[in-house]
């Protein structure tokens, strides 16, 4: 993970998720990008070129801020940020595509709208256009460090080396624990289960790693039902398509699903 792209809107929550990839990732030879991404809050009117360059002006400032204390706060690494005007999804995947971007870091702000979706608009965005991993970092979840982490799978066709590398350097740069946990539908069709959970064992064969089986139930309250167990600091899940993810971030009347929010959320691509 060279190029690590924290977005910021200059709140205090997109302030801990830097923190917590600096923390987390500071691989000397880690480029970490602060983005603001910023739109022109009118429609339907002619906007000056002067307010145009007005807020312009502004939110390179407020970037020019945010660079100055981070730089402060860590020194010796390499923090760089731009702040760009545009559609949020359009300019990260601009700039993922530009600069080689290995993983994008988010805060999110908990459960917002009609709907209760957990994550803004933004980073649903972002993870469902996204084909690189994002890791959303819940609002006020007070992780700073990874210690434990829940990799969770149905063991469906357990595909390509490539797609499990983020776990693996996240295991051997933080020394964290790795934990699989395996949800088994009996409504399915049965799957060689044996044959992909050995597949995992020879990706992870160099690492430390458990193995728990659990008959699924409810895939959002047993991941994090497990996750509590544990103590855990950190989910991953590998999304096959949006619908999947959907099953995991959408609030239910649960009470256990806005677990969520305290347990920062890493979501892979399947290669």
């Amino acid at each position: 993970m060279k190029n690590i792209i924290i977005p910021t809107d200059f709140s205090k929550n997109a302030g801990k998720a830097l923190d917590f990839a600096i923390s987390n990732f500071n691989d000397p030879e880690t480029v970490f990008w602060l983005m603001h991404v910023y739109r022109m809050p009118y429609s339907g009117a002619v906007v000056s070129i002067d307010l145009d360059n007005l807020l312009k002006e502004d939110r390179e400032d407020d970037l020019r801020d945010e660079l100055i204390a981070a730089r402060a706060k860590f020194p010796g690494l390499q923090i760089k940020g731009h702040a760009i005007q545009g559609t949020f999804v359009d300019v990260i995947s601009k700039i993922v595509d530009k600069e080689s971007i290995d993983m994008i870091v988010m805060g999110t702000t908990g459960a917002t709208g009609a709907k209760g979706v957990l994550l803004g608009s933004n980073a649903a965005n972002i993870v469902k256009n996204s084909r690189i991993p994002v890791l959303l970092y819940p609002n006020d979840c007070g992780v700073t460090s990874l210690k434990k982490v829940v990799f969770a799978t149905d063991l469906e066709h357990v595909k390509g080396y490539d797609t499990f590398l983020p776990i693996r350097q996240i295991i051997k740069e933080t020394g964290a624990e790795l934990n699989i946990l395996h949800l088994e539908d009996s409504a399915d069709e049965p799957i060689n289960s044996e044959r992909e959970s050995l597949l995992l064992d020879t990706i992870f064969v160099d690492l430390p790693h458990g193995f728990q089986v659990k008959e699924l139930k409810h895939p959002e309250e047993d991941i994090l039902d497990y996750a509590q167990e544990i103590n855990a600091d950190l989910i991953v899940v590998v999304a096959r398509n949006y619908s999947f993810f959907e099953r995991i971030v959408h609030r239910s009347t649960s009470r256990k699903l806005s677990m969520l929010t305290n347990v920062p959320l890493l979501i892979l691509r399947e290669h």
